[in-house]
C-alpha cells in the first residue's frame, strides 16, 4: 500500500512535503540516492503545481510506497487539467533549446526517474513516477 499525506499548495508547505518524502524513503531502507532523487522530483512537481496548478490554492497530496525494487510516487492534485508527459513528448531539440526555465522542471524530473505516467481521474491530476532501487 501507498503511505500518503496532503499538503496545501503553497511554498510554505515545501520543506514539511520533501521531509515526507525523505523520512519515508530512509525508513523503507533507500540509498541517499535514491532518497535525493525522489526528493528533487518531489520538489520540482510540487513547486509546478504551486504555481501553475489553481489559482485560488488547493491541495497537493504526495503517495509513497516502496516495492522489492522499485519506488512509486504519486503527485497529485485537483487544479486544471495538464499532462506532463505529453508536453515531454511535445518537445524538440529546437523547442528545448529556446525554452524557459520554467518549462524546463518536468525534464529535470524525467531524467531522475525511470518511468512517468500521467492520468486525470476524478477531478485529479495524477503524475505517478517510479525508480529501480
Amino acid at each position: 500500500g501507498f503511505h500518503d499525506r496532503t499538503f496545501s499548495a503553497v511554498k510554505d508547505e515545501m520543506q514539511p512535503a520533501l521531509g515526507f518524502v525523505e523520512e519515508f524513503l530512509k525508513r523503507a531502507g533507500c540509498s541517499v540516492n535514491i532518497q535525493m532523487r525522489m526528493v528533487m522530483a518531489a520538489e520540482e512537481l510540487f513547486t509546478n503545481i504551486c504555481n501553475y496548478a489553481y489559482e485560488d490554492g488547493g491541495d497537493v497530496t504526495i503517495a509513497l510506497r516502496v516495492a522489492r525494487d522499485t519506488v512509486t510516487m504519486r503527485v497529485s492534485d485537483r487544479g486544471k487539467p495538464f499532462d506532463p508527459t505529453k508536453h515531454i513528448a511535445e518537445m524538440s531539440p529546437e523547442k528545448l533549446a529556446k525554452a524557459d526555465l520554467a518549462g524546463l522542471g518536468i525534464f529535470m524530473v524525467r531524467g531522475l526517474i525511470d518511468t512517468m505516467e500521467y492520468q486525470y481521474n476524478l477531478g485529479r491530476n495524477i503524475l505517478t513516477v517510479t525508480k529501480k532501487i
